[in-house]
C-alpha cells in the first residue's frame, strides 16, 4: 500500500518561490524601461529628421520661389560673429534675385527653474526647465519650431560662400542621442555668378 506524504511546504520554500519572482519581475521591469528609453530616443531622432526635411524644403522653396540667392551674409549685432556660434541666437540675410531679403534667425532660448530666460552654458542641469526651453528658426515671418528640445545644444551654425556656392549649415547635439545631427543643410549657387542656375 502506497503511504502519501503529508508534507505541506515549508517557509523557506515559499520563501525561495518569493525571491525568485522578485528577481524575475525586476529583471522585466528594466527590460521594459531599458525598451522605452531606446524608444524615446528613437522617436527623437525621427522628429529631428521630419524637422530637418521641413526646415530645409521651406527654405529651398523660398530659393526657387524668389528666383535664387545673389547675395548671403551674417547679421552684425553685438552677439552674432561670422563663422562663429553666440550663446542663443545667430542670424543670416539673405538677397534674392527679385530683390526681396529675408532674415533666418536661429534661437535656442533657454528657461530657468524660476520661469526666467538665462543661459544654459553658466546653469547647472537641475537649474533648467527644460519644458519651456526650445529650439527654433524664424524664417520670412514664420517661426518653425523644433519639439522636445529638452538638453539640445548647438554644435555649429555658419554660412559659407565658396567658388560662388553658399551653404547654410545648422548642426545640433543632443547628449542622450550620443551624435550630431543636422538640422538644415542647404546648398545653392549664386545666381550672379551662375544666372542659368535655376534656369531662369
Amino acid at each position: 500500500m502506497k503511504i502519501l506524504n503529508k508534507k505541506g511546504i515549508t517557509s523557506i520554500e515559499i520563501l525561495i518561490c518569493f525571491t525568485i519572482t522578485a528577481v524575475l519581475v525586476i529583471s522585466m521591469f528594466k527590460v521594459i524601461d531599458s525598451y522605452k528609453d531606446r524608444q524615446d530616443l528613437e522617436s527623437y531622432k525621427n522628429t529631428i529628421t521630419t524637422y530637418k526635411n521641413s526646415l530645409t524644403k521651406r527654405i529651398e522653396d523660398a530659393i526657387i520661389e524668389n528666383r535664387g540667392v545673389i547675395k548671403a551674409e551674417v547679421v552684425a549685432n553685438s552677439e552674432a560673429v561670422p563663422n562663429q556660434i553666440p550663446e542663443n541666437q545667430y542670424q543670416i540675410r539673405l538677397t534674392f534675385r527679385n530683390n526681396k531679403v529675408i532674415i533666418m534667425t536661429v534661437m535656442k532660448d533657454a528657461y530657468c527653474t524660476d520661469g526666467q530666460p538665462c543661459d544654459p552654458t553658466k546653469r547647472k542641469p537641475d537649474e533648467l526647465d527644460y519644458e519651456r526651453s526650445s529650439f527654433y528658426v524664424i524664417f520670412d515671418g514664420e517661426k518653425i519650431t523644433l519639439p522636445k528640445a529638452y538638453f539640445l545644444q548647438f554644435n555649429e551654425v555658419y554660412l559659407k560662400n565658396e567658388d560662388d556656392f553658399i551653404t547654410l549649415h545648422i548642426g545640433i547635439h543632443h547628449p542622450d542621442l550620443g551624435n550630431k545631427y543636422d538640422v538644415l543643410n542647404v546648398f545653392t549657387p549664386l545666381v550672379s555668378a551662375y544666372p542659368n542656375a535655376l534656369g531662369l
